[in-house]
């Protein structure tokens, strides 16, 4: 939780420059990394129990995306834990090439995993 705890952290700032509710993006950008990894392990369990289940990817994208989103919701803006994040002064910055440098891999990693269960 603490990277995405750095990321929320590290998005926001950024976000607030050019946004009125810099929120918004920030907990949909954490929500599509935490989707991705989320279908990444659903895909290699899928393959590793060797179910031969021919499910539409998309499908789950989309609940999983909306899911997450308002979990991510309560977390980070009900409960407050984003403005804890904000005055905490231990946080771990992480550059933005990092940041990016994960969104791709996580992308990455979905896709690869979807073609091997498909494919095999």
């Amino acid at each position: 939780m603490k990277f995405f705890a750095s990321l929320y952290f590290e998005l926001y700032s950024s976000s607030k420059k050019t946004n009125g509710a810099p929120e918004i993006p920030v907990l949909g950008f954490i929500s599509f990394c935490q989707t991705n990894n989320v279908l990444t392990l659903l895909n290699l369990l899928f393959y590793t129990l060797n179910f031969n289940v021919d499910y539409k990817i998309h499908h789950y994208y989309f609940i999983f995306q909306i899911l997450l989103y308002v979990t991510n919701y309560n977390y980070f803006e009900t409960r407050k834990n984003g403005e804890l994040i904000l005055r905490d002064k231990n946080i771990v910055i992480l550059k933005p090439y990092l940041i990016y440098l994960y969104i791709i891999v996580s992308v990455f990693l979905t896709g690869l995993t979807y073609y091997i269960l498909r494919k095999y």
